[in-house]
């Protein structure tokens, strides 16, 4: 067999396009339907049986992917290519061992990423590879989550660069649900659920977690030695149905064969192949078949119980420009009911010529009344069951409709549905870089089914309850009036749903000023609703939501301020991402109330120089703020560099300050300067203090199995110490006034049962206290007429016990080491 690859398939390569897989940039829907593929014992297929098993894969199966643990040999994916099946290669390194803090290893892996990736360049069989597979939990919060999504994009970026044109993602599981690299292409989840209504709930979270990416389910699998194999179909059976109501886009079967190793040695006691050790197919295995044989995309595996009529109504202002794409997309909706009604805000002549030649839209001219009022006038022309909206400049998915219809049929009986709305990809940079930039819009979740707002581009309303609440509220004209018709419907005890895959192609603004602009306009809808729901905004003005802001992007813990709930030392099973409502910093540095008072300060420094200073540090707190959310901002790759982060970042300060400066001086009366204050000083004390110097690090060595559970119960047992119930770490050291020192544990597990448990010291700056004295000591000293010394005073003592509490904190844990029976261990 050649190792050169086949000159070409049939399909195109598979490419993330919104919630799915397309093969080719612009070709047909492809539902993954992947199985693990070895490693396999050696010997067990021998020559030529390898193809032999992978046609078997192909024929029988009706698989379309296989998923390699391994780097397999280049005839493996020539065969593969030859059967039109997927690749997907998992690239394994150090990952059991501290791997960040040991430049050797981060080489050596970085090396091989490179290695591989290299080896497989071009090969048309491979759709993509993963760079790491279950990092374990305790190791991740040890080294830090936000470190460890940073090295994993970092491979990505890597890998990337030499073999371009495949996909990249991280294997990951629901213990460290938060490690989602920003860079990656789609959201892969190694996912063991036995229960139908868990596994379908936990979908839902993917769905949402994964933003704008598609969802690949990396491992499922059932013990057939533990259900049986009836158990085993009829567990497939139903992973079936709920990975395709849930829009997933493909998943992974582990695994093909019983005959399965690790490390070199063949597993024995489990039996989650498709096929036995006589390579004879279990029930698994047909049952699977016959469900994947029709599925070609994610709704071809549903059924619906209902298919309501559905009115489809467009409001447009002039916008006969963008129109088109949206009614073009909406002719190729697969969907037994709806209409079409076209609401010509202003009787515009373009855009009535343009609908009036088109068969399948009803056009409907009204003078130009503003947005809400011609949403009304579609509603009252409509002759459907359900009422949904989207704008001139989406276009959406042929099962636009049908998702919609599915989230009706949910046994909550939402009144009202919703579902994201996805920007395109960029054709130049500066719709990059608006793309990229805070304030789109965006839907507010409570739950991965429920909904407290979603977007006027993508919702939907049964029209009994539309009536009911009475429509719209005329006096919005450009904005504001779905997050208003949200609440009024919430306040009236109505239900909002939500489906993850009823998404629709959402325009962005396509230069600077059209961005600008619409900022200021959503400040001064923002006004308006403050006035008409005082009760759902917070001290500095933004929309206090209860639930979890999604704006897009995968929430990568990397870039956002969410909250991880690890459990009691870290041994949580499903470790959940929660949104951190304390954390305001971005909306209050870039904030016109912040930012107004440090320029007016400026001219006064030519009076005294602490005006200066004081505007320096506030201006500073804007800029690094707004550095920070550029660089963590989703750019598209292509239009990626320095140059283009700082353009964010100018952007990002332009739309928190002109969006605030709207929305504070028309709602001046409703927004008290004292109320503002306080959440300022609330975000000040809140950033997360600097931690002067490395952690110190305590290692414990035991060859006879004590790990780092036997540290921890000597610490609880002979110091008494408080466990962190949030299980950020394990406990809370002895502090000071200005520090608070915790301690975090990892063991490692090597070779001969040999285990090297490693416990992490690290002393966090209190920056209410440190800024308390600091304050006090700068005024002292400037009444002393004296400004120098006391304030390089305060920072050494401050210093001073930060050393004491660290010397102290290591003897406590050393101790409490050695009284478990662990032996110190030195590098």
């Amino acid at each position: 067999m050649s190792d050169e690859p086949p000159v070409s398939t049939s399909s195109g390569p598979l490419r993330a396009s919104g919630k799915v897989f397309r093969r080719g940039e612009n070709g047909p829907v492809c539902f993954v339907k992947a199985v693990t593929f070895g490693p396999f014992p050696p010997g067990v297929f021998p020559g030529g049986e390898i193809r032999t098993e992978l046609e078997r894969v192909k024929d029988e199966l009706g698989a379309n992917a296989v998923r390699f643990y391994e780097p397999p040999p280049i005839h493996w994916l020539n065969d593969c290519a030859d059967l039109e099946l997927m690749a997907f290669i998992s690239i394994s390194w150090s990952q059991h061992v501290d791997f960040l803090n040991q430049k050797n290893i981060r080489r050596e892996t970085e090396l091989r990423i490179k290695d591989i990736t290299n080896r497989y360049r071009g090969n048309r069989a491979v759709a993509g590879y993963f760079v790491g597979n279950e990092i374990e939990t305790t190791l991740v919060r040890y080294l830090g989550p936000k470190k460890v999504v940073r090295f994993l994009e970092h491979l990505i970026d890597t890998g990337r660069s030499v073999d371009p044109g495949k996909l990249f993602s991280y294997a990951n599981y629901p213990s460290t649900e938060f490690l989602i690299p920003g860079n990656q292409d789609f959201l892969a989840f190694n996912v063991y659920l036995e229960q139908p209504e868990n596994f379908g709930s936990y979908l839902d979270r993917l769905q949402s977690l994964s933003g704008n990416l598609p969802v690949l389910i990396s491992e499922f699998g059932v013990d057939s030695r533990d259900h049986g194999t009836k158990e085993q179909a009829e567990i497939l059976n139903w992973h079936i149905d709920e990975i395709c109501r849930a829009g997933i886009a493909g998943t992974t079967i582990f695994s093909w064969s019983d005959q399965w190793s690790r490390g070199g040695e063949t597993i024995m006691d489990w039996d989650f192949g498709l096929t036995d050790r006589n390579g004879i197919p279990k029930e698994a295995l047909h049952t699977l078949a016959r469900k994947w044989e029709d599925i070609e995309k994610p709704f071809d595996g549903v059924t619906l119980d209902e298919t309501p009529k559905f009115s489809i109504i467009i409001c447009t202002y002039k916008g006969a420009r963008l129109i088109e794409a949206a009614l073009e997309s909406l002719r190729h909706l697969d969907y037994p009911d709806f209409e079409v009604i076209v609401v010509n805000d202003g009787n515009d002549q373009s855009v009535r010529e343009l609908v009036q030649s088109l068969d399948h839209v009803r056009h409907v001219g009204v003078p130009h009344g503003g947005l809400s009022n011609a949403r009304n006038i579609g509603a009252k022309t409509s002759t459907g069951d359900i009422i949904v909206y989207t704008d001139d400049d989406c276009f959406v998915d042929p099962d636009w409709l049908n998702w919609l219809a599915l989230a009706f049929s949910a046994p909550d009986r939402p009144d009202c549905v919703g579902g994201p709305n996805i920007p395109p990809p960029a054709l130049n940079s500066e719709q990059a870089f608006v793309i990229a930039s805070p304030g789109g819009p965006s839907h507010v979740l409570i739950g991965d089914r429920s909904a407290e707002h979603v977007p006027g581009c993508n919702i939907a309303v049964k029209k009994e309850v539309f009536d009911a609440i009475g429509g719209f509220d005329a006096q919005f004209w450009t904005a504001g009036d779905d997050v208003d018709f949200c609440w009024r419907l919430i306040d009236a005890g109505y239900k909002i749903g939500f489906h993850g895959a009823a998404y629709v192609w959402h325009l962005r603004r396509s230069t600077y000023q059209a961005y600008i602009r619409q900022q200021r306009g959503y400040g001064k809808a923002e006004a308006m609703l403050m006035r008409i729901h005082p009760d759902k905004f917070g001290n500095i003005g933004g929309a206090a939501w209860r639930g979890f802001v999604y704006d897009g992007p995968a929430l990568s813990f990397s870039r956002s301020s969410e909250e991880i709930h690890h459990g009691k030392y870290g041994y949580e099973p499903f470790q959940l991402i929660y949104p951190d409502h304390k954390n305001g910093i971005s909306s209050v540095f870039s904030h016109a109330g912040f930012v107004i008072p440090f320029l007016l300060l400026i001219p006064f420094g030519f009076l005294t120089w602490w005006a200066w200073v004081i505007a320096g540090a506030g201006l500073s707190l804007t800029l690094t703020s707004a550095l920070k959310s550029a660089f963590r901002a989703d750019l598209q790759r292509e239009f990626d560099s320095l140059w283009a982060r700082l353009v964010i970042a100018r952007l990002t300060i332009l739309q928190g300050f002109m969006r605030s400066a709207e929305r504070m001086f028309r709602a001046f009366p409703l927004q008290s300067p004292v109320n503002f204050a306080k959440g300022v000083w609330s975000a000040i004390t809140h950033i997360e203090g600097p931690r002067p110097g490395s952690s110190m690090v305590v290692k414990f060595w035991s060859e006879d199995g004590k790990a780092r559970e036997a540290l921890l119960d000597s610490l609880d047992r002979h110091f008494k110490l408080a466990a962190d119930t949030s299980g950020d770490t394990d406990f809370r050291l002895k502090s000071g006034l200005f520090f608070q020192s915790d301690l975090v544990t990892v063991t490692e597990y090597h070779e001969k049962n040999h285990l090297l448990t490693r416990a992490k010291i690290s002393s966090t700056l209190k920056i209410r206290t440190f800024l308390i004295g600091l304050a006090a000591v700068l005024l002292i000293g400037d009444l002393l007429e004296n400004p120098l010394w006391l304030p390089v005073g305060f920072l050494g003592v401050v210093m001073l016990e930060w050393i004491f509490h660290s010397i102290r904190n290591s003897w406590i844990v050393g101790s409490a080491g050695i009284q478990a029976g662990l032996d110190l261990f030195k590098d």
